[in-house]
């Protein structure tokens, strides 16, 4: 699995996501984090974090988010995608129910997992939603009834940037979004 993350001036949040990545059952993972162009600390910490083998840190000019992960894209080799924002932590179990949900079903090609808003401390303030999903795993028209997938709680099979392509960098924002949703409309 390469993770992938989208980093501007997250040194505050950016620690405790990369550390939710290592605390992860499933550890045959990369990580490609993406500096945007960051002004704070971002870059003197990613520095730290580039001494682990399995991190890879790229830096460009600030071009948005999704210019961001479409640099990060750009360096997947794996077969598996995740996407980790620098402010979400996942939980120790995230990523390994997805591959094995892909492995057991060859017609999926990407999982939207569940997401729970906490505070700060990570204190839950909500419950886990989507409460449910269509179960024959056809979510395009669920998404544009309001549905709006989190980028951080996605994986996909790499085979979709070859069908997708990357995001589309000239919206102003939900790059993630539009390409969920190119996605959506014609795989499970």
């Amino acid at each position: 699995v390469c993770v992938v993350t989208a980093s501007y001036n997250s040194a505050h949040t950016l620690p405790r996501a990369c550390e939710s990545l290592r605390r992860q059952t499933f550890q045959n993972w990369r990580h490609v984090i993406v500096d945007d162009g960051s002004t704070d600390a971002t870059p003197h910490l990613l520095a730290e974090l580039s001494r682990d083998p399995r991190v890879t840190v790229i830096r460009q000019a600030n071009a948005g988010q999704g210019a961001a992960l479409n640099a990060g894209l750009r360096h997947v080799s794996a077969e598996f995608i995740a996407f980790l924002d620098d402010d979400d932590v996942w939980l120790p179990g995230h990523v390994r129910p997805h591959i094995a949900f892909l492995d057991a079903h060859p017609d999926h090609d990407a999982v939207f997992g569940q997401i729970v808003t906490a505070d700060e401390n990570l204190t839950p303030i909500t419950t886990p939603w989507p409460d449910r999903l269509p179960e024959d795993g056809d979510v395009f028209h669920h998404m544009l009834q309001g549905y709006f997938p989190q980028v951080g709680a996605t994986l996909m099979r790499r085979k979709m940037l070859d069908t997708y392509g990357l995001m589309d960098e000239t919206l102003i924002g939900d790059s993630d979004w539009d390409w969920q949703l190119r996605v959506a409309r014609n795989h499970k």
